[in-house]
């Protein structure tokens, strides 16, 4: 009976002890547990405060760093640019010389396709001219009413046509004919090239004589030149220029005229006629003797009695 009691107490002081350790071992995993997440949500805040304190550190060295690049890196890097925009300059510039040089080709081709065409163009308006050489025509009306009778085409000039008629011979201009005949012989006012003057050529320097010494009595007595002076200098400077440039005008057209006497063929490395270069130079030597004329008569309005207005 005493061991059947003993067992029920023996058990139940196990089941008491079991309890209190249970709970003891429950009491501790609620405190570490509690322990972890009050360090975790600690971690959690320290975080949070360094990420916030990173993020300002960052905006602090990007604000630092855009101050530096604003006034320390254009000093450093001064030279870098120099030298960067002289490379630029120096590529833009075989830029401009390869497009000039390419302008200049092509213009030199258009030149060289207007020539042509103007050469083939006169090629074909002489032929087609040569071809009413020796036609008859019963009347030929010019512009202003005049009537020629019984008309035979003796040939042609630069601005003529040659006629024989009834009553003898007649030069008729082109711009006397009336628009039918004008397209028929190929021909309008604007071909007709008014005279220009010539381009001034460079006028030869004077012969200096040199300076006299400057411990001589003439570099004493030197004079300066007037006014006057240096206007007779000009003056006779450019009466000899134009008198020698009209010589050679003079000069091309005699040898043209020559050249082409006797001969129905082109001059040689040109599509011009003889026609064509004899009227160019006629052209030629009459601005030039009009500029000669003009330095004349500044040379005698200067210095009336100078030598060189009786000079062959």
């Amino acid at each position: 009976m005493i061991g059947d009691s003993q067992n029920p107490l023996m058990a139940t002081v196990i089941g008491l002890a079991i309890l209190v350790m249970g709970g003891i071992g429950v009491g501790t995993v609620v405190d570490l547990r509690l322990n972890h997440s009050e360090e975790n949500f600690g971690l959690k805040e320290e975080i949070e405060q360094n990420t916030v304190t990173l993020a300002d550190l960052r905006e602090h060295r990007r604000i630092v760093e855009q101050r530096w690049e604003e006034t320390h890196v254009p000093t450093l890097d001064h030279d870098d640019l120099l030298a960067s925009m002289e490379t630029k300059l120096r590529a833009l510039d075989r830029t401009i010389e390869s497009i000039e040089q390419t302008r200049a080709t092509h213009e030199e081709a258009i030149s060289k396709l207007e020539a042509d065409f103007l050469g083939y163009r006169a090629k074909h308006r002489n032929s087609v001219r040569n071809g009413l050489v020796g036609q008859s025509l019963d009347t030929l009306v010019l512009r202003d009413g005049k009537r020629y009778a019984k008309v035979t085409l003796k040939g042609f000039g630069t601005d003529w046509m040659e006629i024989r008629h009834e009553h003898g011979g007649a030069r008729v201009a082109f711009r006397d004919l009336d628009d039918a005949w004008r397209a028929r012989i190929m021909w309008n006012p604007d071909d007709e090239v008014v005279a220009t003057p010539a381009a001034p050529q460079p006028v030869p320097a004077p012969i200096e004589t040199p300076a006299a010494p400057s411990n001589s009595p003439e570099a004493d007595d030197a004079v300066p030149p007037t006014d006057r002076d240096q206007e007779i200098q000009s003056a006779r400077r450019n009466f000899q220029v134009s008198k020698l440039m009209l010589r050679q005008a003079t000069e091309a057209l005699d040898e043209a005229r020559r050249g082409a006497a006797g001969n129905r063929r082109s001059p040689s490395n040109t599509l011009e006629t003889w026609e064509e270069r004899i009227a160019k130079l006629q052209r030629v030597e009459t601005a030039r003797s009009a500029a000669h004329e003009q330095a004349r008569a500044e040379l005698v309005r200067v210095a009336p009695n100078d030598p060189l207005l009786y000079q062959p």
